[in-house]
């Protein structure tokens, strides 16, 4: 009898674990210095595809991502996150595309406000290589008020810094082997029980 106690208080324990498990990341694309820019009012810079949200200010485009876009793999199917930082000037507003979807904006804030502008986008991707690409909305703007407020967009936002960072989520081969090892116990608990 007690042996089935220790044996079932073991399974719950499997169990719980396997269920509460952390999951690893690993790194697709990073950089810490990417800037976003326009070169001539009119000219977009690597617009693709346009935002869905915020765009079409005085200069009639959306100031682009220098770098981009990018091409990052996704080694496995899973659960894939662009997260976006300004750095520097506060009111740019980012635009993140993947691919030929748009994913969002970043958080709005208006020019000179207290905090700089961050967005985390998360979605579900299969393996294969995709294309990133963000936008500045703001720089739309440079010259006429910005629509989200602090006044006049100066020309000192082009270029605009910011970093990002691409990852996936991938389960740790230790939390596969635990949560196998509590299925396995809970299987076996049940079919005990079933027998009796």
């Amino acid at each position: 009898m007690k042996v089935s106690r220790v044996h079932t208080l073991l399974v719950v324990v499997l169990a719980v674990a396997s269920m509460a498990s952390a999951q690893a990341t690993i790194t697709l694309y990073s950089s810490s210095t990417a800037t976003a820019s326009i070169s001539t009012p009119g000219q977009a810079v690597n617009i693709f595809p346009a935002p869905a949200t915020y765009y079409g200010g005085p200069l009639g485009m959306v100031g682009g991502w220098d770098q981009g876009p990018v091409s990052f793999t996704v080694p496995f199917n899973g659960l894939v996150t662009v997260g976006i930082d300004d750095c520097c000037l506060v009111g740019d507003i980012y635009g993140v595309a993947v691919g030929s979807a748009f994913w969002g904006n970043t958080s709005v804030v208006p020019l000179g406000g207290p905090t700089n502008s961050t967005g985390s986008f998360t979605f579900a991707l299969t393996a294969g290589t995709y294309g990133l690409n963000i936008t500045d909305d703001l720089l739309s703007y440079i010259g006429a008020a910005d629509p989200w407020g602090g006044g006049t967009v100066p020309s000192g936002y082009s270029p605009a810094g910011f970093s990002v960072l691409v990852t996936e989520a991938t389960p740790e081969p230790g939390t596969l082997a635990l949560l196998a090892g509590g299925m396995l116990g809970i299987g076996g608990l049940v079919r005990r029980k079933l027998n009796l």
